[in-house]
């Protein structure tokens, strides 16, 4: 069949040159023309709706089969895709990262297990000698608390990466990814309150971490809301990297403004109490690497998801690294313990 261009440039010559052509011949000619152009735009309606049932399968297919290597993709509307597993090998990089959470979670649990008994000798010990007086500080209360939601959290991530790789519903695949990193946020939140309470000691200002425990509060209120509007509208699904983005921007800024107060207060002690400036030194920087890198990582994810995920850089320098560091630089010192009292952690 000819293109319409061509049937009307032959229709025009028709026209034309035939001047004795009846009017009724002139009539059959235009309902000829009418007719190929109903006939081209019935094809073209065809086409169009062949691509849109083309793009309505893809997408259906998308979120029926999300772990298959050459899809692996989580549909959310026709722009907007997230990737939840990677797409190319995931199985070794699950792996080797599952095994090296595994080995800080173990050692986190004995760590967590020793703190606790030596604040419990502390605290018996202190009632004996003492009178009842307390012997347990407040750092040594938020240290045995921070490393505590560390192993929680590492434990968080070790039952939902199975879950992620081989369950099919994508709302546990979205728990499944960021549970855990509200987690490790409401760790790295006890760490920056912790640093505002030293900026206060050190100045002598009253500071009041009720409104954090107010919004950490709010913050997982919010989390499950959106958890359950995600079984009703998938769209709800990218709020909850939005929710997770505001809460780095909001520590990435408080660790910001502190850090530097403390820094410029912890001078004059550099001498005597070295080597405890130096890990609070580089703890802070270890803070804001990583709620900067969250910061950008879960942003990209709201304005523009990635075509692939990249488990290292997202679980492992992110989550695995930073905590293992943590657990290392926290741990208790036996030596100073036992010249304190009958088990102190070190400082």
């Amino acid at each position: 069949m000819p293109p319409l261009y061509e049937h009307d440039r032959n229709l025009e010559h028709i026209i034309k040159t035939s001047q004795s052509t009846s009017s009724a011949h002139l009539h059959q000619l235009f309902t000829a023309h009418q007719r190929l152009g109903a006939v081209a735009m019935s094809a073209a309606s065809s086409s169009v709706g062949d691509s849109s049932m083309s793009t309505d399968d893809e997408f259906r297919t998308l979120r029926n089969e999300p772990h298959r290597h050459d899809i692996n993709a989580t549909s959310i509307t026709s722009t907007v895709i997230i990737r939840v597993t990677p797409h190319y090998d995931y199985f070794i990089s699950w792996s080797c990262l599952w095994v090296g959470f595994l080995l800080a979670a173990i050692v986190a649990a004995w760590q967590v297990y020793r703190e606790q008994r030596i604040l419990k000798v502390r605290a018996a010990t202190a009632d004996i000698e003492h009178g009842g007086a307390e012997a347990i500080s407040s750092a040594d209360r938020t240290r045995c608390t921070f490393r505590s939601l560390l192993l929680l959290a590492m434990v968080a991530r070790l039952i939902s990466m199975p879950v992620m790789i081989w369950s099919d519903p994508l709302w546990l695949q979205f728990v499944g990814d960021t549970l855990p990193e509200m987690i490790f946020a409401t760790a790295w939140t006890l760490m920056v309150t912790f640093f505002v309470q030293l900026v206060g000691s050190a100045t002598g200002s009253v500071t009041n971490t009720d409104a954090s425990v107010v919004i950490q509060a709010t913050a997982y209120i919010l989390y499950t809301i959106l958890i359950l509007l995600e079984l009703v509208n998938s769209v709800a699904s990218v709020l909850l990297y939005a929710l997770l983005c505001c809460i780095y921007a909001a520590l990435l800024g408080s660790i910001t403004y502190f850090a530097p107060k403390l820094m410029s207060l912890l001078k004059p002690s550099l001498r005597s109490h070295g080597s405890l400036v130096y890990r609070l030194y580089l703890c802070t920087g270890i803070c804001f690497l990583v709620f900067f890198g969250r910061m950008v990582g879960f942003a990209c994810v709201v304005i523009a998801a990635p075509q692939r995920v990249y488990w290292w850089i997202n679980y492992g320098v992110l989550e695995l690294v930073p905590a293992v560091m943590f657990l290392f630089l926290m741990n208790p010192n036996p030596n100073r313990a036992e010249r304190n009292s009958p088990g102190t952690p070190s400082d």
